[in-house]
């Protein structure tokens, strides 16, 4: 989440760097699957989202306790995504030209903006043949249905 407008004071959005906090969800694999798996997981992000932007102590709060929830998910699996299509990755220029491609490498699936049009998405996704295999045959299978 970036909060850089949501800190006090906020930071300048010409800061170099960013305020990008991590704001977590949690469901069970049963309401991940099926029809309602994709929007469930969009109104799980959605209300973990508003719960922590709208939190009257401020966008911070749980900070003090990240890694201590971090450790608490270890040996669960997870799915984390990395990115965001709010950064303009394409037009930014640090005196050696803009970049060609964008790409994140930190978790199983990237988010960023197209490239090449406004309002695109670029995926960008991390995984052993086996678990892109999967992948590809469930994205194909929605596409065709």
């Amino acid at each position: 989440m970036d909060t850089r407008d949501r800190l006090d004071p906020p930071i300048p959005s010409n800061c170099f760097g960013n305020a990008v906090f991590p704001c977590r969800s949690t469901l069970n694999t049963i309401q991940l699957v099926g029809e309602e798996g994709f929007g469930n997981a969009v109104k799980e992000i959605r209300r973990s989202l508003d719960e922590q932007i709208n939190n009257e102590e401020g966008v911070l709060k749980g900070m003090d306790t990240i890694f201590d929830r971090i450790e608490a998910t270890k040996g669960k699996i997870k799915f984390g995504v990395a990115g965001s299509p709010k950064f303009d990755y394409y037009s930014t220029d640090f005196g050696w030209g803009k970049p060609k491609k964008y790409e994140v490498i930190s978790e199983k699936f990237a988010l960023a903006g197209s490239r090449d049009s406004k309002g695109d998405l670029e995926l960008g996704f991390c995984l052993s043949k086996h678990e892109m295999d999967a992948f590809t045959t469930i994205f194909t299978d929605g596409l065709i249905n």
